[in-house]
């Protein structure tokens, strides 16, 4: 497993509704980028909430090999239990 820091989901705010095209593929490209790179690569990934900074959540981005989903879902999972993430176990 790997552990990176988190990547914003989106550089920029959605288009609104009925926007037209160049503003949705202007926001869909960049966004698509940061949100497939180990998933292109065939790689499992979560992000899980890391804190903040100036009033800003962040995250933490956690990759593993290939094949590995059930693992890195588990350590999420254990992560949570453990109070790691910031979020309250369920």
């Amino acid at each position: 497993m790997r552990s990176v820091p988190g990547r914003p989901a989106v550089t920029q705010p959605a288009p609104r509704r009925g926007s037209d095209s160049e503003a949705i593929a202007a926001f869909v490209r960049p966004t698509l980028c940061l949100m497939s790179i180990a998933g292109i690569a065939g790689l499992p990934q979560i992000t899980v909430p890391a804190g903040e900074v100036d009033g800003c959540p962040i995250g933490l981005w956690l990759v593993g090999p290939s094949h590995s989903d059930e693992r890195l879902l588990e350590l999420g999972r254990a992560g949570q239990r453990a109070g790691c993430w910031g979020v309250a176990p369920k």
